[in-house]
């Protein structure tokens, strides 16, 4: 596993969202493998925030690590593979309506998108893989 540096991580969480967007998907496209959380009982974590339900995303555990604060320190961050995401989560999350909050920070959302258009980001950076 890949560690980043505080100073990385610092960096990367004050971007402004839309950046932080375009380095998840590199990132994520990358280590072919992303973040998220659990409830207690092994649910996804999905947040509400004007009228939309949303799951969380993130490149690094370090960056889903730093948000389990307030209502959210008692979640676990789980690792998701890209094949997980396109084969489990992505149809389950279009099915029900769900978007897609891209690496929030300090309870703050972070950039979103329909899982449509994070899938169609995500196999364009992995083409470049190829």
């Amino acid at each position: 596993m890949i560690k980043i540096t505080k100073k990385q991580v610092e960096a990367i969480e004050n971007l402004p969202p839309i950046e932080r967007y375009h380095h998840s998907i590199k990132m994520i496209a990358d280590r072919e493998y992303l973040y998220s959380l659990l409830d207690n009982n092994g649910n996804w974590e999905l947040a509400k925030a004007e009228g939309e339900t949303l799951f969380f995303i993130w490149s690094a555990e370090e960056y889903a690590q730093l948000f389990l604060t307030d209502q959210w320190k008692e979640s676990i961050v789980e690792k998701v593979t890209v094949s997980e995401l396109n084969d489990e989560i992505l149809p389950f999350l279009n099915e029900h309506g769900y978007l897609l909050n891209i690496h929030a920070v300090s309870n703050k959302s972070g950039f979103v998108v329909t899982p449509t258009e994070f899938s169609n980001d995500l196999n364009n950076e992995l083409e470049n893989y190829l």
